[in-house]
């Protein structure tokens, strides 16, 4: 599965890593020494092009609370009624 304008679309300051992972996924990269990082490889290839670029988009949690994202990928542009979808999920209590 790779990552999708859309999905980064969807992502907000302050969700849950729940609420994260419900987007984007499980991690393909789980590093012990960074558990606030979780990782996310994905490959890129222009066209037809044979040249496949390998990337990683990351996001950042500070506190339990995703703060910021990086990579290549750049949210979608709104869907037809002018939003990008969001599903609200209630953390879970504890």
């Amino acid at each position: 599965m790779s990552i999708t304008g859309e999905m980064v679309g969807r992502l907000k300051t302050g969700m849950t890593p729940e609420q994260v992972r419900f987007i984007l996924g499980t991690p393909l990269l789980n590093d012990p020494f960074h558990a606030d990082r979780w990782d996310y490889p994905y490959e890129f290839r222009a066209g037809r092009s044979s040249t496949v670029d390998r990337k990683v988009f990351s996001v950042f949690f500070v506190e339990g609370k995703l703060a910021r994202w990086e990579g290549d990928i750049q949210p979608a542009p709104p869907n037809d009624d002018g939003q990008n979808r969001l599903i609200e999920i209630e953390p879970r209590k504890k």
